[in-house]
């Protein structure tokens, strides 16, 4: 290769250092796909990339310039040795990239909204389920979503996602363009913000709101050549991602309070515990009375660490005496438990709230103390659902 050669083709790579750290997200999404089924099981063929290979393709596939070879970068599919150490790994550099950025956090809640609840195996629902939590604080999301009623179905979904695309991109490809003209007889919406209006109407659970946050994401990717978008329609834009990650994470969630590993579960109960006023008291209270010694634990330790989860507004100072009343009572039911992890992890949250004159990890000290002050009520017995509930 001569000197002309060689500058020639350094002035093509180098913009591509800058260009591959961009990538970086998408590429690991893009992992994350290659190593799972559409339904969340482990694949072990796909065609997994680095960070440039990924860069590379997608520059050389969409770019102008092309050179014999660039564009298949990475090669066939392949077998993948180890896809599970390759779902941690694009997990966790996923999880490293600046959630500040709109489209690195749209990223990272369409990659762990979606493990978090589908992934096979435990350990990457839990590590999704754990990123989840930190974007739930950042979003100010409240708490667990609840079951969605009649969800649009993906004939509703499917057409309004191609308008989105369509209406943002100024063209789409021929299957999806035959899609819509087939279901919506030409009478899609025509502009993004008329897109963005019929997709926010929608009540989505979790799979359509993914859906729609794939196409945001798309398109905040490519912002900068979105027809007659102007900045209020940006905003617009901006509004529907973030509505659609705060529904995932409150599905996923919902989802996690029943998971069938105890250690998703707890994950879940520490993303709830990022919110800013922690994890509702009825949510708690779930956690309090898991099946699982460890789930139990962990919502005990947060009531020592935290106190007793108030409502935020709504009750008067009686109903809040009564409230905490409420939970003094179930804490001494719960520290008769049989079981010595949850007696104790019980009784030390008991000597941090009840303001007793002091703190033992031994029940029977509660049991007299209770009695003292309740002498002609029965004894609170301890509160424990069973694990065929989860599937409740």
């Amino acid at each position: 290769m001569n000197a002309s050669s060689i500058k020639r083709l350094a002035a093509i790579l180098l913009p591509l250092v800058f260009f591959a750290s961009c990538q970086i997200p998408r590429a690991n999404l893009a992992n994350l796909h290659e190593v799972h089924t559409p339904s969340g099981q482990i694949s072990y063929r796909g065609r997994v990339q680095n960070d440039m290979e990924y860069a590379l393709t997608r520059a050389f596939q969409s770019g102008s310039i092309r050179i014999e070879g660039f564009a298949d970068l990475g090669g066939e599919d392949k077998a993948i040795e180890d896809p599970l150490l390759v779902c941690l790994e694009n997990q966790l550099a996923l999880s490293d990239a600046d959630s500040s950025n709109r489209l690195n956090a749209g990223l990272q809640v369409e990659a762990f909204g979606w493990l978090a609840v589908d992934d096979q195996y435990a350990l990457g629902r839990e590590r999704a389920m754990l990123e989840l939590g930190k974007h739930a604080k950042r979003l100010g999301v409240t708490g667990p979503g609840r079951p969605i009623q009649n969800a649009a179905t993906a004939e509703d979904l499917s057409p309004l996602l191609a308008s989105l695309a369509k209406a943002g991109l100024g063209a789409l490809p021929t299957a999806v363009v035959s899609l819509d003209t087939e279901l919506y007889g030409g009478g899609s919406p025509d502009t993004l913000g008329e897109a963005i209006t019929s997709l926010l109407g929608l009540n989505l659970d979790r799979d359509g709101a993914l859906r729609v946050l794939a196409v945001c994401d798309v398109l905040r990717e490519r912002s900068d050549k979105l027809e007659n978008a102007d900045v209020a329609t940006l905003a617009r834009l901006d509004d529907l991602q973030q509505a659609m990650q705060i529904a995932i994470i409150e599905q996923a969630f919902l989802a996690g309070m029943s998971d069938s590993s105890a250690r998703v579960r707890i994950a879940t109960l520490h993303g709830l515990v990022n919110l800013q006023g922690g994890p509702p008291d009825g949510t708690l209270l779930v956690f309090a009375t898991d099946p699982d010694q460890d789930v139990v634990a962990a919502a005990m330790t947060w009531v020592t660490n935290n106190g007793i989860p108030f409502p935020t507004e709504g009750l008067t100072e009686a109903d809040l005496a009564l409230y905490k009343s409420e939970w003094i009572r179930f804490l001494v039911g719960q520290c008769q438990s049989p079981n010595g992890v949850i007696s104790m992890k019980t009784c030390e949250a008991l000597g941090t709230v009840s303001e007793a004159s002091f703190r033992s990890l031994r029940p029977e000290d509660w049991t007299v103390w209770w009695r003292e002050a309740h002498e002609n009520e029965r004894m609170p017995q301890p509160a424990t659902r069973t694990a065929a509930s989860l599937d409740s």
